[in-house]
This record gives structure tokens, sequence and C-alpha cells, in this order.
């Protein structure tokens, strides 16, 4: 393996947070629920066996059982779907999305499993 270039390593030492301990402040798992604050830094790649399902009302957008996750500490899984495993016409751009140079545009969404608080929310600016 190779090493990192020094700029890499001083801008992880700065990190708090590195999902091995969970911060005071951070909101305890419950059954079936997972804290982001045991997530890893840097982040990972998640193959999710679970079956994803996104609807638009009735109609179903997408279904797989092979969706990535990428998993960082204080943040939300970002679910990566196949794109075979989508139906493409369904879709069109909308509103409300955001863009992140690494990993291209996304919208965001909250299920019930997970517990934070969540990097981005007020308050989070010092993490």
């Amino acid at each position: 393996m190779t090493s990192l270039p020094n700029w890499v390593e001083t801008a992880r030492e700065q990190w708090a947070w590195r999902g091995r301990v969970r911060p005071l402040f951070a909101v305890v798992p419950g059954p079936d629920q997972e804290s982001v604050w045991d997530y890893p830094r840097p982040p990972t790649l998640a193959l999710d066996q679970r079956e994803v399902v996104i609807c638009w009302g009735d109609v179903e957008v997408a279904r797989t059982r092979r969706a990535l996750r990428v998993l960082e500490t204080s943040h939300p899984p970002t679910y990566y779907l196949p794109w075979d495993d989508v139906a493409k016409l369904l879709l069109e751009p909308a509103s409300g999305a955001s863009f992140c140079e690494r990993k291209g545009p996304a919208r965001f969404w909250i299920t019930p499993e997970l517990v934070g608080p969540f990097k981005g929310e007020p308050g989070s600016q010092h993490w």
C-alpha cells in the first residue's frame, strides 16, 4: 500500500470524530437503528442487500437488492442504485438537489432507522 500525501494526513489529523467512539452528544440508537456516529471516517463503501424500493405515489421507480451505501461519520448514508434497476423513463430533473464535486448531483432522504445529530444540521459547523 502506498502512503498518503502529507496534505491528506494533515487534513485527517483535524478530524475530531472518526467513528471509533460515539460522542456524548450523539443519540444512542435503539433496536433496529444505526448511529451515524458509529460510521467510519474516512468513509467506506458497503453493499446493502436489503431490498431498496423507490416509489412515486403508487408508481415504482426503482427496486434493487444491489444498492451500495457510502458510510461516513456524522453523515446519513448515501445510496447508489444500479442504473439497470431504475425505470429511467420515469425520471426528470427536479429542484431541491445538492451537488458534490466528487459524487455529483443528489437528493437526500432520512429514514427512521438512523439517529444523529447529522452533519449539516444547525450547530454542526464545528464537526
